[in-house]
């Protein structure tokens, strides 16, 4: 298994995921058709069903636990942290938005919820 690389804006690097994750497979799906996306959630207590998260950029994560380092290492205390942005999208959401960006639709099967899996 080779690393994965810190996904950038710039597309200087990428990332390596096996399995792939929802986001990173979305885009793929819609171009090609041969990509069957499961979402094995829709029985959640959210709007649509699907499971709400708050999704955050690796990179951001990177620099903020770097940062943290520096702090620790500078003789800050340590502390505990929620890293996120605040705002929770459900699967759904994310979804329909690469559909509208990528002006194609998705293939998308609904199977039931993975266990342990939170709202």
């Amino acid at each position: 298994m080779t690393a994965a690389k810190l996904p950038f804006p710039d597309g200087e690097n990428g990332e390596n995921h096996e399995p792939d994750p929802l986001i990173p497979k979305c885009p793929s799906s819609s171009i090609r058709s041969t990509i069957q996306l499961h979402v094995e959630w829709e029985d959640y207590p959210a709007a649509d069903g699907t499971c709400v998260r708050d999704y955050v950029h690796v990179g951001d994560l990177c620099r903020t636990h770097l940062l943290a380092l520096q702090f620790l290492q500078s003789g800050g205390d340590s502390t505990v942290l929620n890293l996120g942005n605040g705002q929770g999208y459900s699967v759904r959401q994310i979804l329909q938005t690469i559909e509208s960006v990528t002006g194609q639709p998705l293939s998308v099967t609904v199977g039931s919820r993975r266990p342990g899996d939170p709202a």
